[in-house]
């Protein structure tokens, strides 16, 4: 196996374009494009999709990239090959707004570190991580498997919040039919509220925190949210909702050894 094709595998999964990666490389499109069919007619498997539009991986080429993209970072943690100055994050949308920047404020004050964040679904960003296009990837998924490994970085605490002060009482059965007349406010259907909502219940889903705290602060409804997706500047009331909760977890490749900028994320989280 010639290893000038594998990196120009590699280069063209990473950009999804055979021109971009020729540049990369120094090499022409159509010169790319020749290495990487040799190379799929030494593995005997198609590695690539390819039409005018896009470059999309098949199954057995995202398996592919990823094992030589682990294999790269290896070979950088072993050997003392000079790290990359660029960490790709992704995260979900109120870890990101209210509670990422403040804990890595000090990483982003470093020269020798840039930063791609990028807040997305979470199983897209998964995929992307699976992929070698993410570093990392922060959410409340636990996440264990021979690639991917996930760490406990956050409990989450539930709070309702709302436009006039609510005085909750003791059982959960009697908060949910205290708030029953009001419009409730969620993210997705897999939100508590959403899971409570009976057929005539009166509600607004929408997937963005800052706006469900703009409809809060209106006064369109109540909304049971983490604390840490709450940001400061808005007015409305806050009430604990005592709940079991659920974790926010770091997910990672499953390295032999962390990549220094891995073990220094983890560290101020």
């Amino acid at each position: 196996m010639n290893y000038q094709y594998v990196r120009s595998f590699i280069e063209v999964a990473r950009c999804l374009s055979f021109t971009n990666a020729g540049k990369v490389m120094g090499l022409t499109q159509a010169a790319v494009s020749r290495q990487i069919r040799l190379l799929e007619e030494d593995l005997n498997i198609q590695l690539l999709i390819r039409s005018p539009q896009k470059v999309v991986l098949t199954p057995k080429g995202v398996a592919y990239f990823t094992l030589w993209n682990r294999f790269e970072k290896e070979l950088e943690i072993e050997f003392g090959k000079k790290k990359k100055s660029l960490i790709n994050l992704g995260a979900i949308e109120g870890i990101v707004n209210n509670w990422l920047i403040d804990r890595i404020q000090n990483l982003l004050n470093e020269k020798k570190y840039n930063f791609n964040i990028m807040i997305a679904r979470t199983g897209d960003m998964v995929k992307m991580l699976e992929e070698g296009r993410l570093d990392g990837v922060i959410s409340n998924n636990k996440i264990e498997n021979g690639y991917l490994t996930s760490r406990k970085i956050l409990k989450e605490e539930k709070v309702l919040i709302s436009a006039h002060k609510i005085t909750l009482p003791g059982t959960e059965r009697e908060k949910l039919k205290m708030i029953q007349n009001q419009t409730w406010i969620f993210y997705a259907s897999t939100d508590y509220l959403c899971q409570r909502k009976h057929s005539h219940q009166k509600y607004i889903q929408v997937n963005s925190f800052s706006a469900i705290m703009k409809l809060v602060e209106c006064g369109a409804g109540i909304a049971i949210v983490p604390k840490h997706c709450l940001s400061s500047g808005y007015k409305f009331y806050t009430t604990s909702w005592s709940l079991s909760g659920t974790d926010i977890y770091f997910t990672t490749l499953n390295y032999h050894k962390l990549p220094i900028e891995i073990s220094l994320l983890l560290e101020v989280m």
